[in-house]
């Protein structure tokens, strides 16, 4: 009985542990994995970009990301 409680707190744990490393990732399932990268903005460009996003009523990262997707994929 010990043994298999082991077992199923050692399945819970790993279960757990997946759902956090895939959480971290912030992979899309319908386009893959994604990667971080870092870019410079000019401060009133971003301002313009997050107001923007607002009135989207997004967040403004994934805002900017899908205007990005929009213009690479005209």
């Amino acid at each position: 009985m010990v043994t298999a409680l082991m077992d199923q707190a050692k399945a819970l744990m790993a279960a757990k542990a997946q759902l956090r490393a895939s959480r971290r990732k912030k992979e899309d399932p319908t386009t893959g994995p994604s990667e971080k990268i870092s870019i410079r903005i000019p401060r009133g460009l971003l301002g313009l970009l997050r107001e923007r996003a607002a009135l989207a009523g997004m967040p403004y990262q994934t805002f900017i990301n899908t205007m990005l997707h929009d213009q690479a994929t005209r």
